[in-house]
């Protein structure tokens, strides 16, 4: 059975290729796609296929730096990539990829202390079976930590429409607030599709550096 893995280590699934040029060429790159995707491993802990959000499937060559994950699992990541050539050709060229942070949302009762430092929200949608997140979060040299908080899954009253509703728990650590850092996040609604259904809502509350908590509401 695959599992997802939320814990991403940034030091395996960071990755980036370079191509070489010669002084008389200069290399071109193709248009890229910069999308968030699920890495899926064999039983060797080799990535071998990436899915779209849109649900297509492409397959990867063997690259070094994407070997010695876990066997049989997913992956979630932000990946740049030129997709085949052709309908024949399901081979995807990866030009990098950086570990995204998902974890299915727990209950507030898991933490001592509630935290929902601020952040600065880039962007949000609903990505296939997710919610991807973009932040920019002010840091310097701390870690910081992220989940999401599952605070209700309930009726709106509007004609059996349910809603889930969940906020972004963010410890800053107390880092001094120096400069912006991209963070990339991703709600796994495949989590609820036993308790969602087509129509249903999905709350997303974040807290910001200059609007305070912003609700975001989206469609499952």
């Amino acid at each position: 059975m695959r599992s997802y893995l939320w814990y991403i280590a940034t030091t395996v699934l960071s990755l980036t290729l370079l191509s070489s040029c010669s002084k008389d060429e200069e290399y071109v790159y193709p248009d890229l796609y910069n999308e968030f995707v699920d890495f899926t491993t064999n039983g060797e802990g080799t990535v071998y296929m990436m899915t779209t959000d849109a649900g297509e499937n492409w397959n990867l060559p063997t690259i070094k730096g994407l070997t010695g994950l876990k066997p049989d699992s997913i992956y979630r990541v932000v990946a740049k990539f030129v997709p085949g050539s052709s309908e024949n050709d399901n081979m995807a060229t990866l030009y990098s990829s950086q570990g995204t942070l998902s974890p299915v949302p727990v209950s507030a009762s898991r933490f001592t202390v509630v935290k929902t430092d601020p952040v600065k929200i880039q962007s949000i949608w609903r990505g296939g079976e997710y919610v991807n997140i973009v932040l920019n979060v002010l840091v310097k040299d701390k870690s910081h930590k992220f989940n999401f908080i599952q605070n209700s899954l309930s009726d709106t009253g509007e004609g059996g429409k349910k809603r889930l509703s969940i906020t972004l728990y963010h410890d800053n650590n107390d880092d001094v607030l120096a400069f912006y850092r991209t963070v990339y996040l991703s709600v796994p609604l495949w989590a609820y599709k036993e308790r969602l259904n087509k129509g249903d809502e999905v709350e997303i509350n974040i807290n910001t550096y200059d609007k305070g908590v912003v609700k975001t509401i989206l469609n499952y």
